[in-house]
């Protein structure tokens, strides 16, 4: 590919981090000026076709099962100022991103995607519990083994409390969330004074989703979690708002990976729904840095 190739993927199967830090590095390199360009697989989606879910001026997939709910989400939080991508050939998706413009690839989710190289390899894994218990699937959370590693240049832990990791010599970054902010269909800040809450999401760790909530100023009377990547249907959001009218509670609060596929569901006159987003910190950016320099010279040297 002629093109910078940085690839963020994982270990472990779901929920290490991996979109929310393919959004950072996005967002890092439209504020040097140059053109990102994100390449997903788009778990889930409908249409198997090569889609451009953004264009790098505007968003264009208008659903997200032609794109996947990743790919939108990801060109929603970014404006449309990163191209977007879907399609299992990820080389295919790189050749059309060079034609949109693109300088830099990101690839989501893409560790155990061989068939394309790649500049910068970025290993992402959940700092509470890296390995989880060690074993590959099916007996454990492992898509492949730690030996993984020596083929990587970089080590991301991502979650506020440190579990025991693999023994390995990259350099390593720590991140985490940020408090979540809520917002409504309108983009608009919620503001929130104690509101009865039911919160639901389909992620591979609900349990994180639930935990970060607990930081807001409102009384959480349900949590309700779906299997990842749930595809919602109007029958799941009517039982979610007869739940929510059956516990008092007035406000119902998803994901932002959730909110795109469930935004346009109707609910009762009485009960808001809103998404809570989340932007990561870095502890130490230096390891970072110096990796994204060498990025960067390698795009000047294309151009």
């Amino acid at each position: 590919m002629p093109l910078p190739v940085i690839s963020i993927g994982s270990l472990t199967v779901g929920g290490a981090g991996k979109s929310p830090i393919t959004a950072f590095l996005a967002e890092f390199f439209l504020q040097k000026g140059f053109k990102p360009a994100i390449l997903s697989r788009g778990y889930g989606r409908q249409n198997k076709e090569l889609i451009v879910v953004a264009d790098g001026q505007k968003v264009l997939a208008s659903s997200w099962r032609e794109s996947g709910d990743e790919p939108l989400l990801l060109a929603k939080q970014l404006g449309g100022k990163a191209i977007v991508i879907a399609h299992k050939n990820r080389y295919l998706g790189g050749l059309k991103a060079r034609e949109l413009g693109a300088d830099v690839l990101l690839l989501d989710d893409g560790a155990q995607h061989r068939a394309l190289s790649r500049d910068l390899d970025i290993i992402v894994l959940p700092a509470e519990a890296p390995l989880g218990n060690g074993y590959l699937l099916p007996a454990g959370p492992l898509r492949e083994s730690p030996k993984r590693l020596k083929t990587a240049n970089l080590l991301w832990l991502h979650g506020m409390a440190t579990g025991n990791l693999p023994a390995h010599n990259l350099p390593t970054v720590r991140s985490a969330y940020k408090k979540p902010k809520i917002y409504l269909a309108n983009g608009e800040l919620l503001p929130l004074n104690g509101q009865k809450t039911l919160a639901f999401c389909g992620l591979a760790r609900p349990a994180g989703f639930f935990a970060s909530l607990n930081e807001l100023n409102i009384e959480l009377m349900e949590r309700v979690a779906f299997a990842d990547h749930h595809p919602y249907s109007p029958s799941d959001m009517a039982a979610i708002c007869q739940k929510a009218l059956s516990s008092g509670a007035s406000l119902l609060i998803t994901s932002a990976k959730d909110w795109v596929k469930v935004a346009g569901f109707p609910c009762p006159p009485d009960i808001t729904l809103a998404y809570a987003a989340t932007d990561i910190i870095i502890s130490d950016e230096a390891p970072l840095d110096s990796e994204l320099d060498k990025i960067i010279s390698l795009i000047r040297t294309e151009k």
